[in-house]
């Protein structure tokens, strides 16, 4: 019997094959959040930038939401990466700050509704949909390909955070192509497709990210 666990195990220590070492989240945090600006960068210049971009990028408001986007990109990525790890989850601060961030913008987009009588376009295929779902493939599978290098044991809130990262990547991209600053235009097609992906990808996590 012992001999029998002797040759067991030497036969699984044979079997070993080295593996690389997973780098640190910060570090896959940038590089993958990074490309996925860059991307959106590609395409969006593919696209076509709005035509209002070099005077509406010196306006303080529309300057003031791109920063605010790129911190909540950036947070909810390195939450991702960190989530990618199997103790991960249990960096609190980091994993929540992401939701904090979606909270304040929430409770600014409502502000805006209620201070000027805002409301939701009519639902149409617009081409933003299409512009905004273009600009969200990258930046997903960027983030699901660094999920997948590690091991998560949160999948759907892996999913709904990769989703926060990749939407904002995405959403940065389509107010660099798209002129219309209506918040119930940019409610509808620049918001809502990501958080429609956001969903399916949330239901289908536990195959997405299985080990």
């Amino acid at each position: 019997m012992t001999q029998d666990l002797d040759k067991l195990l030497k036969k699984l220590e044979d079997d070993l094959e080295p593996v690389k070492k997973l780098q640190r989240p910060l570090t896959r945090a940038v590089i993958y959040f990074f490309a996925g600006l860059f991307s959106v960068v590609i395409i969006g210049a593919f696209v076509g930038f709005r035509m209002d971009l070099e005077t509406k990028i010196l306006e303080h408001k529309f300057l003031s939401e791109i920063i605010f986007i790129f911190i909540l990109a950036g947070s909810a990525a390195y939450a991702s990466a960190w989530l990618s790890v199997p103790d991960g989850s249990q960096k609190s601060k980091t994993i929540v700050f992401p939701y904090l961030v979606v909270a304040v913008a929430a409770i600014v987009i409502f502000r805006e509704f209620t201070r000027h009588g805002a409301r939701l376009e009519d639902f149409e295929f617009h081409h933003c949909i299409m512009d905004a779902m273009i600009m969200g493939i990258v930046p997903i599978f960027l983030m699901i390909l660094m999920m997948k290098q590690g091991t998560p044991t949160r999948p759907v809130l892996s999913a709904v955070t990769n989703m926060i990262a990749a939407g904002s990547i995405g959403y940065l991209g389509i107010r660099l192509s798209c002129a219309s600053d209506i918040i119930g235009h940019v409610c509808m097609y620049h918001i809502f497709p990501f958080v429609f992906v956001g969903l399916i990808l949330g239901l289908i996590a536990r195959r997405i990210y299985r080990w």
